[in-house]
């Protein structure tokens, strides 16, 4: 008698193990995830979770002389040796999600504020610019060079040099050389 109350405990503790890690592993926030790996946390959020909310936002650059259409960005005039580079961010949909759009009105993401400039992201961006997926990496980079700075939102204007700005060009993201502008 006493060994199939055993048994029953070892079974009941089985399933409600599997169960909590299926939770774990499905829950949409990912903080008890980013808890269990020690992520570093921005708004509550942990460091996995951004990274989701940032892989789907590509890059269009945009190198400018004088400005766009007569209008000059700020007053200050770019630093000798440097030329001033528009950063447009737009989210951009996997095919099943621009599938589903064809068929079901779905809302645009919204922007992830941890690429905002704000000081106290900057141990989720650290983190990021060491993730696994190049997008995630180059947006934390853009996230790093605004720090301390009032650029915010999907466009970014940096002070950079001509030859970085082909790099900038060729693989979509801002690299260690660039400035922010004044």
């Amino acid at each position: 008698m006493l060994g199939m109350s055993k048994r029953r405990l070892l079974r009941w503790s089985l399933v409600l193990a599997i169960v909590t890690g299926f939770a774990v592993w499905l829950e949409p926030t990912r903080v008890v995830w980013g808890w269990l790996r020690g992520d570093a946390f921005y708004r509550g959020r942990p460091t996995s979770w951004w990274a989701a909310q940032v892989r789907p936002w590509g890059s269009d650059v945009v190198p400018i002389n004088d400005g766009v259409d007569g209008f000059k960005f700020g007053t200050s005039t770019p630093p000798e040796g440097f030329q001033a580079v528009v950063i447009i961010l737009q989210h951009q949909d996997t095919p099943v999600r621009a599938w589903f759009k064809r068929w079901v009105q779905l809302h645009d993401p919204a922007w992830p504020e941890v690429l905002d400039g704000d000081p106290h992201a900057e141990s989720v961006l650290r983190e990021l610019r060491d993730h696994a997926d190049g997008e995630v990496r180059a947006r934390a980079r853009l996230g790093l060079l605004r720090l301390h700075s009032d650029q915010r939102g999907p466009v970014a204007i940096l002070w950079m040099k001509p030859e970085n700005v082909v790099e900038l060009e060729l693989r979509g993201a801002p690299t260690r050389k660039s400035r922010m502008s004044p």
